[in-house]
């Protein structure tokens, strides 16, 4: 650490001195005059103990300068610090009674560095220039020697060093030296470091909310009114904040900071509100892109409820919609995107995918299971529909159709369609009651079609078995003597009253009935004509005018 220009070795001055060091020291972490340097770490290389280098420039006590000068002049001040008892100034005398404190005494630089050069070598004197260059390499020298630290012991680098060294110079020129005492100065480095606490806290916060800003979710929860009350309310406080903290307060200060804090945040809440709207923008066309693939989501899971629907589209279809459907909802939403985000996109593409895997495994478990229904119903009705052909054709069966009337055939058809039931409720895998329900209903209007059907062909059968016996009984009562006109007109009156009896049953057709009483008719008259034949010749001649043959 450098000292300033000293002219004299007065005990005051030099108490002043290592004060001023003290209060600088407190306002920057760093300590007042560093202490000797001891190595913590055995393997580390030796390092020479910390040096304190007082500078004094303009000196024109002696004809000795440079180090020889200095070395004379500091033992010269610590002699004249030590001959008072009690020393008043034991803080300087110990400082300056250390080995490794140093002096440099330089000349006047010149007059045309006086009178407000710009510090070029040029205008410096020649011994003056001579000291310098002859200070500077031995300070160069000693650099690598040199460990500079802060009052926690933590090692500062150089450029932590020189933006220390750069806010005390700014802070000087400020203020343009005017400190009249030690302790003023360290109020007015306390005070600066107040403000420059909230300057740093103020910055602080308009980064994170800038962060914040970059986050669509985060962005959208504070809209841009928020966010400029949010930075009114931080400001504020800040402010409090300086008021309370700050000793001797400066108007003049409070002002120019409120100033700062209000000019600063004017381009972030610009810049929020831009990246606010945007946001704003691409939510609703990602929120568009949800509401539409929900929908569609929903679509088909309903479709996937429907065995029928969902038996029509097969999974790699459905996979294939869906590839579609992305597609289509990604590439409308890069057009709407005010400022297309790759990661916003990426984000929505997971989403949406996620949510079609989740369906689509729920989709391929249900077609598997519409596919397994499907085989098992069909199955039911296959044997539901052998079933019917084989009643059906018992019942075009005349001998056979008579053993089954239509309530014993009700019967076999309730207990048929109750074994079919019971069979699919334990072969279908997610057993479903609606479509046991609709297969029995399907079932019960096949079977009541049928028993229909079959009641109309059972009373047709009724009706010609009426018909065959009255003829039979005719037939019987007949003789030798009854001729051909009597039997056609007795056929005729059964066939008319068939007729009547059978006119709503299309599904007996009367000529089936006629044919078979004429074939009736026909088998009766063979058999007599054979009995006629047998019968005396007399008998055959009496009567043969009557026999049709």
């Amino acid at each position: 650490m450098s000292g300033p220009t000293r002219q004299h070795s007065g005990g005051p001055g030099w108490q002043m001195f290592v004060q001023v060091a003290e209060v600088v020291g407190e306002a920057y972490g760093l300590e007042p005059i560093q202490p000797p340097h001891t190595r913590s770490d055995p393997h580390s290389p030796p390092v020479s103990p910390a040096v304190l280098d007082l500078l004094v420039r303009d000196w024109s006590s002696s004809w000795v300068l440079q180090a020889q000068g200095g070395e004379q002049h500091l033992r010269h001040v610590r002699q004249m610090l030590a001959m008072k008892s009690p020393c008043k100034h034991p803080k300087a005398l110990e400082v300056l009674s250390r080995s490794s404190s140093r002096c440099y005494l330089m000349p006047f630089p010149g007059e045309r560095i006086a009178m407000g050069s710009k510090g070029r070598l040029r205008d410096m004197d020649e011994d003056f220039r001579e000291s310098l260059r002859d200070y500077v390499t031995a300070l160069v020298s000693l650099a690598g020697q040199h460990v500079q630290t802060d009052r926690h012991g933590e090692m500062l680098t150089g450029t932590q060093l020189a933006a220390k060294i750069k806010n005390l110079s700014d802070v000087m020129k400020k203020h343009r030296f005017g400190f009249s005492s030690p302790c003023q100065m360290a109020i007015t480095f306390h005070n600066q470091r107040v403000l420059d606490i909230a300057r740093a806290d103020h910055a602080v916060f308009l980064r994170e909310m800038n962060g914040l800003s970059q986050r669509m979710v985060d962005c959208l929860k504070v809209d841009p009114s928020a966010m400029a009350e949010q930075v009114m309310e931080q400001r504020r406080t800040l402010l409090e904040r300086c008021w309370e903290e700050m000793k001797e307060l400066e108007e003049t200060l409070l002002r120019a900071l409120e100033a700062e804090l209000i000019q600063e945040p004017e381009t972030f809440l610009e810049t929020y509100g831009k990246h606010y709207r945007c946001h704003v923008i691409s939510q609703g066309a990602m929120d568009r892109a949800r509401r539409d693939h929900a929908d569609f989501l929903r679509e088909k899971d309903g479709l996937s409820r429907r065995m029928i629907d969902c038996l029509t589209v097969g999974l790699s279809a459905m996979e294939e919609q869906f590839a579609e459907q992305f597609r289509l909802l990604l590439g409308r939403c890069w057009e709407e995107l005010n400022e297309p985000e790759e990661t916003l996109l990426t984000a929505l593409e997971a989403e949406l995918i996620q949510d079609s895997e989740t369906f689509l495994e729920t989709y391929g478990r249900r077609y598997r299971c519409h596919a397994t229904n499907q085989r098992v119903m069909d199955r039911a009705r296959r044997d539901h529909a052998d079933f019917l052909r084989e009643k059906d054709a018992l019942s075009r069966l005349r001998i056979d159709d008579l053993i089954v009337d239509p309530s014993a055939m009700a019967e076999q058809f309730q207990e048929k369609r109750r074994s079919l039931l019971e069979r699919c409720r334990e072969e279908l895998k997610e057993p479903a009651e609606t479509l046991l329900r609709a297969l029995e209903a399907e079932l019960t209007q096949e079977a009541e079609t049928f028993l229909e059907t079959h009641g109309k062909r059972y009373q047709c059968h009724i009706t010609n078995e009426s018909a065959r016996k009255d003829y039979a009984a005719f037939l019987k009562k007949t003789n030798m003597l009854t001729s051909s006109q009597e039997l056609e007109a007795r056929c005729k009156k059964l066939l008319e009253r068939c007729r009547r009896d059978m006119l709503s049953k299309k599904e007996f057709p009367l000529t089936d009935l006629d044919a078979a009483l004429m074939w009736e008719k026909e088998d009766l008259l063979r058999r007599l004509d054979a009995e006629l034949t047998r019968m005396p010749m007399p008998f055959q001649e009496a009567n043969g005018k009557h026999m049709i043959l």
